[in-house]
């Protein structure tokens, strides 16, 4: 299966993008998908390929948003470095192709996401729950009133900017499921 013209092909998709894939790295991306019946390998080898590359693009899990201000700018970024369809990454997701669409889009937001849906992605794209925590919305909290004027607002001691309870419980339960998928390197 490893010929050059598969060798090329992989380099090609990750040139621009990442960092370059070495014969091992190739290798290792190959040993890393389990031989099945011939009947199963047709239906299967293509999300199984997706997968495998897509959690193989970067060296770190990726612990700031940096550039990217929303999940759907991650699998955009991700997505283009390896020319992959939505429909690629559905599959490889197991999920429907609206899925990714809405996702990318940014036309939910990232809370109201499954929280499964959202860990299996963090795990694709090697995105470390600090990143997640860094895209959600945030609220000002102020002290409890002492009195005084209403109508300017300035930082001072006592008033924070914190994400809801909502989402903090939201992002608990994506914590939970990478745990569950013992994915320490995506939440320690």
């Amino acid at each position: 299966m490893k010929d050059e013209k598969f060798i090329r092909y992989v380099h090609e998709l990750t040139a621009d993008y990442a960092r370059d894939l070495t014969d091992e790295d190739i290798d290792k991306i190959l040993a890393s998908v389990p031989e099945e019946p011939e009947s199963e390998r047709d239906e299967t080898a293509w999300p199984k390929f997706v997968r495998t590359v897509l959690s193989n693009l970067y060296d770190e899990p990726r612990r700031s948003k940096g550039r990217y201000a929303t999940l759907g700018d991650f699998l955009k970024e991700a997505r283009k470095a390896t020319n992959f369809t939505q429909a690629d990454v559905a599959a490889a997701l197991g999920k429907d192709i609206a899925l990714v669409e809405r996702i990318e889009s940014d036309r939910t937001p990232l809370s109201s996401l499954d929280p499964t849906d959202t860990a299996d992605l963090a795990c694709l794209l090697s995105i470390h729950i600090k990143a997640l925590k860094d895209m959600l919305p945030r609220q000002i909290h102020l002290p409890p009133s002492t009195g005084g004027s209403r109508g300017l607002l300035t930082m001072t001691p006592g008033v924070s900017m914190r994400i809801s309870d909502t989402d903090a419980q939201w992002l608990e339960e994506v914590r939970r499921v990478l745990k569950v998928y013992d994915r320490g390197d995506l939440i320690n």
